[in-house]
Order: C-alpha cells, then sequence, then structure tokens
C-alpha cells in the first residue's frame, strides 16, 4: 500500500543531498525500520536498560541506537495532527 510519507522522504533527501552536504542518508520509518519493531509495543525505552549491568537491549533496538549514536544530524517528519504533532511523540 501506498503511503504519502514515502514520497514525503523521497522529497526530503533529494533536497538536503543537493548540496552534497550528505552522503548518507538513513531513512528510520517505523513500519518497515527492523521489520516493524517500533510499530509494537516494547518493553521499555533503550535508555532504561542498564548495559552496565548486563542487561541487554533487543538487537533491533540496539541496531538502531547505534544508526542514531553515529548520525550527524537527525531531521525528525511527522504528520500534522489536529494542527500539532501526532500524539504519540
Amino acid at each position: 500500500k501506498k503511503r504519502a510519507n514515502d514520497a514525503v522522504a523521497k522529497f526530503v533527501q533529494s533536497r538536503v543531498s543537493v548540496n552534497g552536504s550528505f552522503e548518507n542518508i538513513a531513512t528510520l520509518d517505523p513500519r518497515d525500520t527492523e521489520n516493524g519493531f517500533f510499530t509494537r509495543l516494547m518493553d521499555k525505552a533503550y535508555f532504561h536498560y542498564k548495559i552496565s549491568e548486563g542487561e541487554s537491549p533487543p538487537t533491533e533496538l540496539e541496531n538502531t541506537a547505534k544508526v542514531l549514536r553515529e548520525a550527524d544530524c537527525f531531521l525528525i517528519i511527522t504528520p500534522e495532527y489536529n494542527h500539532s504533532i501526532a500524539p504519540g511523540l
């Protein structure tokens, strides 16, 4: 099923890469990233895992955290909901 966000993501990627400043652009779509991991209810957020005590976050969460840690910047695109941001944010 075609979604509007696919077109928006392609447009934004084309605009931010115009001057060549961004070589690698990662798109993290909650529906598609890590096989839809972020559309399911998580036990807890990444920062609540006590990694120093041997507690390991799910692999999907660790993989996404790695992408975010290595990023130079973030651009969050969210749909409008009643003239504001979506309630989940």
